[in-house]
């Protein structure tokens, strides 16, 4: 009986693991950094989000990647970030960016940040790439990945 008990356990335990609705759309092709390098603004999707569940309107966010490899991000809500709550405060940020494998599957934006809001600052993040042909979005996920709330950058 103990081990049927344990052997339930493992099987429930598994069951539980971490499931991220938008996972099925990060690329497994690695872009082109020439695909990527561009303005983007807010999806509707991430802004009908940030109205519906945090009652956040637009904040009129702009994402820059420049081809010299470094990056702006203007007036983006603040849960852009895994450690920071979506209030209807936003950041800027600025840095470096790379293309990257995130949790060797998938294609990302690796986000060197080096000032945040005019702090000085040694932050990373990952934008995940959605799509595997342009237009891409770079997606943020917000909080729980399991939740299905997130970020979009669609570019102009």
């Amino acid at each position: 009986m103990r081990r049927l008990m344990i052997a339930l356990l493992m099987a429930l335990s598994g069951v539980s693991c971490q499931y991220d609705p938008f996972a099925h759309e990060f690329t497994e092709v690695k872009p082109k950094a020439s695909d990527l390098v561009g303005t983007y603004v807010l999806d509707s999707q991430s802004i009908d989000m940030l109205n519906r569940h945090y009652q956040v309107p637009p904040p009129g966010s702009r994402f820059i990647l420049r081809d010299d490899g470094t990056f702006t991000i203007q007036n983006v809500p603040s849960c852009w970030r895994a450690a920071a709550k979506c209030t209807r405060q936003t950041e800027t940020a600025e840095g470096r960016w790379e293309i990257r494998k995130d949790q060797q599957q998938w294609w990302a934006v690796q986000l060197g940040c080096t000032n945040i809001s005019g702090n000085k600052i040694d932050y990373a993040v990952p934008a995940m790439i959605r799509g595997d042909h342009p237009p891409l979005l770079l997606h943020f996920t917000v909080g729980d990945p399991d939740t299905g709330e997130g970020l979009a950058f669609r570019k102009l």
